[in-house]
């Protein structure tokens, strides 16, 4: 029985590996389409550029107002230790442009989690889809100003 311990362990870690990360199926928000930041002031902000699939993983019971043909949707996750995010209107902080689109301010924010230290949710742009803004190629930029002390941040998407 102990000489089966090391294999059923070596079994246990390989699926494990499998399951996190070594199939072959990617998530539909797939790492090509996330951005993390480097987590200035105590504040780690990943974005995700919202596909069809990834919309439909999302509990989107609010996102009536903000029909994803006529929208560009972006999941935005914020964690952090140290810092109240309750008290950040996100939507008003929050600026996307691209190659064809001039810089457009968040028209709405669609709260998923709200709490303190762990905000998640989509920020909604007006002018367009998500597939419209990728289709037209070139970057595609979100900018969040004055998040935790930190004048300005920029994640990038490369279509």
């Amino acid at each position: 029985m102990t000489a089966l311990r090391p294999f059923a362990l070596a079994l246990i870690v390989a699926g494990v590996a499998g399951l996190m990360g070594c199939s072959g199926s990617p998530s539909p928000a797939g790492p090509a389409l996330t951005r993390v930041d480097s987590g200035e002031g105590g504040v780690t902000v990943q974005a995700i550029w919202v596909t069809p699939a990834h919309f439909q993983e999302m509990d989107m019971a609010a996102s009536g107002s903000f029909p994803a043909e006529q929208y560009v949707l972006v999941h935005l996750k914020l964690d952090t230790h140290s810092v109240d995010l309750t008290g950040y209107d996100l939507a008003a902080r929050a600026i996307l442009q691209g190659k064809d689109y001039r810089a457009t301010p968040a028209e709405g924010w669609l709260p998923l989690n709200e709490d303190s230290h762990h905000r998640d949710g989509v920020l909604a742009f007006p002018g367009g889809s998500n597939e419209a803004w990728a289709a037209g190629g070139g970057a595609v930029e979100l900018t969040l100003r004055g998040i935790a002390q930190v004048t300005e941040r920029t994640l990038r998407w490369q279509f």
